[in-house]
């Protein structure tokens, strides 16, 4: 473990994907983690399953984050992407005085996700090409800047935004 146990992450869109992949390494560095869904249910518990069967504690919340009452109710324990990086700023003000920090990543283009899976292969491979790094980023890759956002060895940084994209945002 990283230093991370006793700290609580909230993980949006946790059923599949990024979001279950940076449960699951949040949870295994000691973290508890709410698995936050949309729609699945079912995907959601399996999260949360695996998560408590490696050890870990996680619970599974429903909630539409593109709406305030929603994010709201959740955090009682539409944001646009492109607003959401200004919603942060001013949630790291609001929040920093009580040691919550908030940051987001923001990611490209990702394999084994049901974004990807709209890609056509030409597309796929256009996206390849202007990746300075040679190929899309997998879940894996994002829930490793989320993992260092959430840990204790970085508690200092708040109301920023990594972009895990391969070096695509250069071009």
């Amino acid at each position: 473990m990283t230093g991370t146990t006793g700290r609580t992450a909230l993980v949006t869109g946790a059923s599949s994907g990024i979001g279950a992949a940076t449960a699951r390494l949040l949870a295994a560095r000691g973290m508890r983690v709410v698995v936050n869904y949309l729609r699945s249910r079912t995907a959601a518990e399996e999260v949360v399953a695996d998560i408590e069967a490696a050890g870990g504690q996680a619970m599974a919340v429903q909630a539409d984050v593109r709406e305030a009452a929603a994010v709201e109710s959740m955090i009682a324990l539409g944001t646009a992407k492109a607003a959401l990086t200004q919603f942060a700023r001013y949630l790291a003000q609001e929040l920093g005085p009580r040691g919550i920090t908030v940051n987001v990543v923001e990611p490209g283009p990702v394999e084994d996700t049901r974004m990807a899976g709209v890609l056509d292969e030409a597309h796929r491979q256009r996206q390849v090409a202007a990746t300075p790094l040679g190929r899309l980023a997998r879940p894996g890759d994002v829930a490793q800047a989320v993992a260092f956002y959430a840990g204790e060895d970085n508690a200092f940084m708040t109301g920023t935004t990594a972009t895990v994209n391969g070096g695509m945002s250069m071009y």
